[in-house]
């Protein structure tokens, strides 16, 4: 410490004590940050104490009197724009002795046409909790969608290449499957899980899906982009049943497609274009079926963050019950719907 105070004071030409008590005036305090009620605390991290009084004065202030940021009329235009950001957090609940969920959010930056092309995968998997090895399975499932991704398409495109992005996601959740299955068969286990795998790419959403997790997308309402792959959700597609009799009734989480039940499946894909739409959130049932649509839709539009919202959410799940699991990816979108730096 003494000769990093010399070095200081030679290059300053002032005296180490000085430069020393000035650095130490300008170091922020730091308090830890509490959890939210329901969700169980985990690792901490310090937040300035600066940056908290920040957050709460902007918090008062509406949007038609915040004041220009102290970084300039830029940074204040770009506080109001929305980039493509996600969080994914999991939680065991208030029941269950094993988390079996498991859920992946990642947001890569690459080169394209001049200009950086944002994208983003985002998976959620479930593991059956009524069989052997359901966490693994999810594990398994999520890694192996994560790697083919990675692999056929990410890789690719910072070769400058353009690959066709729906076979893609749609072969990693097949891909799943088979390692799933595979597993399974050689431990002698019936292991299983759900898979739900979004991709942004460009202006372009594409959901690979098998079981009933969810994937939802948020703005000027709130539209269910998969279909549930159970007893009761084939009584909801033909007619027979309503949501709201659906949402007790006991072959609810009996699923008839699944990961790793059989050596293929049939992965459902759909692609959307990206317009106006605000957010997308990943989740399995312990939060959807705890939590509507609407509530859904209110958390994760009025958090600041991906985060805080995931966090939100998973504290609502646990608050009304918290019976089961919790698995929860969100996602902003770009404002302009291209999903472009």
């Amino acid at each position: 410490m003494a000769a990093w105070r010399d070095v200081l004071a030679r290059f300053h030409g002032e005296s180490a004590d000085k430069l020393m008590a000035g650095a130490l005036a300008l170091a922020p305090a730091v308090v830890k940050a509490e959890p939210p009620i329901g969700v169980q605390s985990g690792t901490e991290q310090g937040v300035p104490v600066a940056a908290t009084a920040s957050l709460a004065q902007t918090a008062a202030l509406d949007d038609t009197t915040r004041p220009l940021s102290p970084l300039g009329p830029q940074s204040a235009v770009l506080r109001g724009e929305r980039v493509l950001a996600a969080a994914a957090l999991r939680d065991i609940g208030r029941e269950r002795h094993e988390n079996q969920d498991h859920c992946f959010a990642q947001v890569l930056f690459c080169p394209s046409d001049q200009r950086n092309l944002a994208l983003g995968l985002f998976v959620v998997a479930d593991g059956m909790g009524g069989h052997h090895d359901g966490g693994y399975a999810s594990k398994l499932a999520l890694s192996t969608v994560v790697q083919t991704v990675l692999t056929e398409l990410i890789a690719p495109v910072l070769g400058a290449d353009r690959p066709t992005p729906q076979p893609i996601l749609q072969a990693a959740v097949q891909a799943a499957n088979a390692a799933v299955h595979e597993a399974g068969q050689q431990a002698g286990s019936d292991m299983g899980t759900t898979c739900t795998a979004a991709l942004v790419y460009g202006s372009e959403l594409i959901v690979a899906h098998v079981g009933d997790s969810r994937a939802l997308l948020i703005g000027g309402g709130v539209k269910q982009l998969t279909t549930d792959h159970t007893a009761v959700g084939r009584l909801i597609a033909i007619g027979a049943l309503t949501p709201e009799e659906a949402h007790d009734h006991p072959l609810r989480n009996q699923l008839y497609r699944s990961i790793g039940q059989q050596a293929s499946v049939a992965v459902e894909v759909t692609t959307t274009p990206l317009r106006d739409q605000t957010h997308l959130v990943l989740c399995s049932d312990g939060l959807w079926g705890l939590v509507s649509e609407a509530n859904i839709a209110d958390i994760v539009t009025e958090a600041p963050t991906p985060h805080m919202a995931a966090r939100h959410l998973i504290a609502q799940a646990n608050l009304v019950g918290g019976h089961d699991n919790i698995a929860a990816v969100v996602v902003t979108l770009p404002t302009t719907g291209e999903a472009r730096l």
